[in-house]
């Protein structure tokens, strides 16, 4: 009988600890909890949008609006953690920021875990009603800013215009951009993404008020070109 009550409380301890390693750890950012303290905390898987840890759904996403369940536009500090394959044991980050009247609004952050549960930043982008406006950076693991690799990342001879004269892409990118990922105006401008382990490009395309427009190129890992597709008004056009 003691042997059989001991198999009983092992297989809920078991059980018990199995379901705690399910369990998503909310994370904080301090800085834009700070600057919202009235604002309600969500916290939300990226696939279905429910709460981590319950099944249960807390806002809708609309024509690019952020609804809450009622329809009304959010006003939140939101945390969509990111997933590899839509099952919550494989969340390996975040993005947080605000939401306001149902669009993203200032700085939102994307953040990774590393090894032993530890976390970075590898990106910070900044909106305006909805859209991206501003300056946004890209890192590596290590806290570098990574931008434009000329060295085969992307072409070296295409020319932009600056101060009224013709100049090279890199000096374009070197005048312009500085020491950022890039420049948006209003939701328009050109977008970089990385692999940031090895700060490879990953995925490069233009942007126009807010949809994908043109020619958006996908690598791989070691820089080979796995697809091209081509945007119209934010939709991806069939080959």
């Amino acid at each position: 009988m003691k042997h059989i009550f001991a198999v009983i409380i092992l297989t809920l301890l078991t059980f018990s600890l199995s379901a705690r390693d399910h369990r998503v750890k909310k994370q904080r950012n301090k800085a834009v909890e700070k600057a919202n303290r009235s604002l309600p905390r969500l916290h939300v898987l990226d696939y279905n949008l429910n709460e981590i840890n319950r099944d249960t759904s807390l806002f809708l996403i609309h024509q690019g609006l952020y609804l809450d369940l009622d329809s009304t536009k959010l006003n939140a500090v939101v945390y969509i953690y990111l997933t590899n394959t839509d099952e919550k044991d494989t969340v390996y980050g975040w993005i947080c920021g605000k939401i306001k009247d149902g669009k993203r609004d200032g700085t939102w952050t994307k953040e990774v875990y590393t090894i032993k549960h530890k976390h970075v930043v590898v990106q910070k982008l900044n909106y305006s009603n909805g859209l991206l406006d501003g300056d946004y950076f890209a890192y590596n693991l290590q806290g570098e800013i990574l931008r434009v690799d000329y060295g085969g990342d992307m072409p070296s001879d295409l020319v932009c215009k600056l101060k009224g004269k013709w100049v090279s892409e890199k000096e374009y990118f070197d005048v312009k951009i500085g020491q950022k990922t890039g420049t948006f105006v209003q939701g328009t401008g050109f977008y970089l993404d990385y692999y940031y382990e090895t700060g490879k490009l990953k995925e490069r395309g233009g942007i126009k008020n807010g949809k994908k427009i043109g020619l958006w190129y996908v690598f791989d890992p070691t820089g080979k070109v796995l697809r091209i597709d081509t945007y119209h008004n934010g939709f991806r056009l069939l080959d």
